[in-house]
């Protein structure tokens, strides 16, 4: 049997923007820091793949071991949710960051 879904309005819950806030500042840091150190490269990197792909595995097994390993904390879906949509919108402004940056210099 399935385990019950939390209901949509669990995704409107206030720790989730801090979900949000974190894992978006997480995407801005790894954007950052891949873009230095990538900068003056001769091999194609896709930071932005990099970033997501990374943000997705770290998501997934902090809510995975919060459910199967920590006792007394529960992994949740919609947690899981709020950190995809933080790392979306960590990358987009970790890129938009990053252009602004250069014009200015």
């Amino acid at each position: 049997m399935l385990p019950d879904m939390p209901k949509f309005m669990n995704l409107l819950q206030p720790d989730k923007l801090i979900h949000i806030a974190l894992f978006g500042i997480y995407a801005i840091l790894l954007v950052g820091a891949l873009k230095i150190k990538y900068a003056e490269s001769r091999f194609y990197v896709n930071i932005n793949e990099i970033t997501l792909f990374s943000g997705i595995v770290l998501a997934g097994v902090s809510e995975l071991m919060q459910r199967y390993i920590v006792w007394g904390r529960s992994g949740n879906v919609y947690d899981f949710i709020a950190d995809c949509l933080g790392l979306v919108v960590g990358i987009y402004l970790g890129i938009r960051l990053i252009r602004n940056l250069k014009q200015d210099y």
